[in-house]
This record gives C-alpha cells, sequence and structure tokens, in this order.
C-alpha cells in the first residue's frame, strides 16, 4: 500500500463515523426535533385558542354594545312615558286647582251676596225704626222744626255707626 493508507481502516472509520452520526440522529437530533415540533404544534395551538378567545371577546362585546343601546332605548322611553305621566298629572292638577278656587270664589261671592242682603235688611229694619220713631215724634210732638232736627241727627248717628 503505497503511502501507508489502509483502505480497509478508512472503510472502518466510515463505519464508524456512519454509526457515530446514526446513533446521534436516533439518541439526540430525532427526539429533540420531535420535542421542537411537539413544542410549535402546542404554541400554534395556545395561538388559535387566544384567536378564538379574542373572537370571542369581540363578539360577546358587539352583543353586550347592542344589548346597552337596546337598554339606554329601554331606558329613555322609560323616561319619555314618565314626563308624559308627570305631565299629565300636572295637567290634572291645574285642572283640579282651577276648580277649587272656582269653588272658593263662587263660595266667597255667595256669601258676601249673604252679607250685603243682611247689612241691606238691617239697615232697611234701623231705618224703618227711624221713620216709625220720627213718625211717632211728628204725631206726639207738634213741634216740627225740633221733630226735624232730632229726625236728622238720629239718621246721622246711625249712618256713623254702620260705617
Amino acid at each position: 500500500m503505497p503511502l501507508n493508507i489502509n483502505i480497509q481502516q478508512i472503510l472502518l472509520h466510515m463505519l464508524n463515523l456512519v454509526i457515530l452520526f446514526g446513533g446521534l440522529y436516533i439518541l439526540l437530533y430525532k427526539p429533540i426535533h420531535d420535542f421542537i415540533e411537539g413544542r410549535a404544534g402546542q404554541y400554534e395551538d395556545m395561538k388559535k385558542d387566544a384567536q378564538d378567545k379574542v373572537e370571542e371577546a369581540q363578539k360577546l362585546h358587539e352583543q353586550y354594545e347592542s344589548r346597552m343601546k337596546e337598554i339606554d332605548d329601554e331606558i329613555e322611553q322609560k323616561r319619555k312615558e314618565s314626563r308624559e305621566k308627570i305631565e299629565h298629572f300636572e295637567e290634572e292638577r291645574i285642572a283640579l286647582a282651577k276648580q277649587e278656587a272656582e269653588e272658593i270664589v263662587t263660595q266667597a261671592r255667595e256669601k258676601a251676596d249673604a252679607e250685603y242682603d243682611r247689612m241691606i235688611e238691617r239697615a232697611n229694619s234701623e231705618i224703618k225704626g227711624i221713620v216709625e220713631e220720627a213718625t211717632a215724634k211728628l204725631l206726639l210732638d207738634r213741634n216740627l222744626d225740633e221733630t226735624y232736627e232730632t229726625f236728622l241727627d238720629d239718621a246721622e248717628r246711625s249712618l256713623d255707626e254702620q260705617q
């Protein structure tokens, strides 16, 4: 063998190298590769789950937004109904107050008319009494001047008393 090269040893070294690479492949590369692939799959699953949850959260958010809008509309409708009820109640109270005021005014007028009639009746009875008194004095006393002066004095006194 020229140059002292032994083919058999080269082949043995090559076989050792192939066995070494095969063993390393089986013992190290394949388990690590499988582990990395499994991890990548887990990360993909986690990413997909996260995207699903984000989509679900967005759907829930949209549902909540639409429900909030419905609730706002419902609240506005209730406020409108309440305002209408309050306005109706106020109108009823105003009408009732006007009616009570009219009744009070009517009663006051009736009382004033009754008082007026009573005052007129009293004045008439006083005038009647004065006239009767004057007539009696005229008939008993033939002194006209004195009787006339007494009549006028009595009339003035009764007018002053009335006022």
